[in-house]
C-alpha cells in the first residue's frame, strides 16, 4: 500500500484493482477496401458499438454520443465520428485504434472518501462497521464481483476492490464514509508517463472547492489509525485505490498511479475530463 507524505507532493495512488473491469477492450474494426476514385489509399477505420448497460431515450443516447466523441478526441483520436444507432452508439475514428475506442465506455463517476473498515481476501474486518451497513458489508463477495449497476450513493456505502499484486493480490471488501469530493469538483485531468512513478499516471486537478475538501479529507485521514488513515479512491462503485496519508495535501492536485499502460491512462483522464455518461456502456461488435 503507497504511503502519502507532504515530501512526496501530489496525492500518489497505487491501483488497487485491475482495470479489465473498467477498460472493455473488444476486437472491431472495419475497414474500406479498393482504391479511391482519385487513386489513394482509403481510410482505415476502427469502431465500436457502445450498447448502454440500462435503456435510454433519445435525448440521453444523444447525449452519451456527444460525451463519447469528446472522450476519443481527447485521448488524440482523428476523424471521430459517433452517431445513435437504434438503441445503442456507434463510435469510429481513423486508424487501427479499437482498444482505444473500447475503453471510453465507463461512466466516469470518480468519487474520494474516508476508509471506515476493511476486510482483504476474506480476513475478518479491520476497523468499525456501522450497524447500518454490516448485512450489506457481510453479503460482499468482492472474489467475484462486477461493476455495481446504478450510481453510488452520495452517503456512507460498501464497495468491493482488489489489492496490487505488490501488496500480494486478492479481493478487498471496504465500509467508506460518505462521498467528500466527486468527479465535478475536477478541473483537468490529465495522463502522463512519469519517470518519477515508473509508467502512465493520472494528474487530477481540482476546483478551489475540490482543492478545500481534499485538503480537509487527507487532514482527517492523518490524524487517524489503520484503517482510516486511508483515503479511497472510487470510480464507478469500485476501489481503485486506498492509499496510507501521513499528512495532509492542500496543493489542489492529486495523482493516480500504478499498472497503467498509455490506453488506459489516456481512457480514465478523458472519462473525468468529461461528463458522466447517463449509464455505464459497453462495447462490441457493430
Amino acid at each position: 500500500m503507497t504511503s502519502i507524505n507532504r515530501t512526496a507532493g501530489p496525492l500518489t495512488a497505487r491501483t488497487a484493482t485491475g482495470l479489465a473491469a473498467l477498460l472493455l477492450a473488444v476486437p472491431v474494426m472495419t475497414a474500406c477496401s479498393g482504391p479511391m476514385v482519385d487513386g489513394s489509399a482509403p481510410e482505415r477505420r476502427s469502431a465500436v458499438l457502445y450498447t448502454p448497460d440500462e435503456p435510454l431515450n433519445d435525448a440521453q443516447l444523444k447525449l452519451a454520443a456527444g460525451l463519447l466523441q469528446r472522450r476519443a478526441e481527447s485521448v488524440g483520436l482523428y476523424h471521430v465520428a459517433a452517431e445513435v444507432a437504434g438503441p445503442a452508439v456507434r463510435l469510429s475514428a481513423g486508424g487501427d485504434v479499437t482498444k482505444e475506442l473500447s475503453g471510453l465506455g465507463a461512466r466516469g463517476a470518480l468519487s474520494f472518501r474516508p476508509v471506515v473498515a476493511v476486510a482483504t481476501a476474506g480476513a475478518p474486518a479491520v476497523g468499525t462497521v456501522p450497524d447500518p451497513l454490516r448485512q450489506q458489508f457481510s453479503a460482499l463477495d468482492c472474489a467475484g464481483a462486477t461493476p455495481p449497476a446504478g450510481p453510488e450513493p452520495a452517503g456512507a456505502m460498501v464497495a468491493c476492490g482488489r489489492e496490487p499484486a505488490a501488496a500480494g493480490g486478492g479481493a478487498s471488501a471496504f465500509v467508506l464514509g460518505a462521498a467528500v469530493v466527486d468527479g465535478a469538483q475536477i478541473a483537468k485531468a490529465r495522463a502522463f508517463d512519469s519517470p518519477l512513478s515508473g509508467g502512465w499516471q493520472v494528474d487530477l486537478t481540482f476546483t478551489a472547492s475540490g482543492a478545500k475538501a481534499f485538503g480537509e479529507l487527507t487532514t482527517a485521514a492523518a490524524a487517524g489509525t489503520g484503517p482510516t488513515n486511508q483515503v479511497a479512491v472510487v470510480l464507478d462503485g469500485t476501489v481503485i485505490s486506498h492509499p496510507l496519508v501521513s499528512s495532509a495535501i492542500t496543493t489542489g492536485t492529486a495523482q493516480i498511479t500504478g499498472g497503467f499502460d498509455r490506453a488506459q491512462a489516456t481512457a480514465l483522464a478523458a472519462q473525468l475530463s468529461t461528463d458522466r455518461l447517463p449509464t455505464a456502456m459497453r462495447a462490441s461488435t457493430p
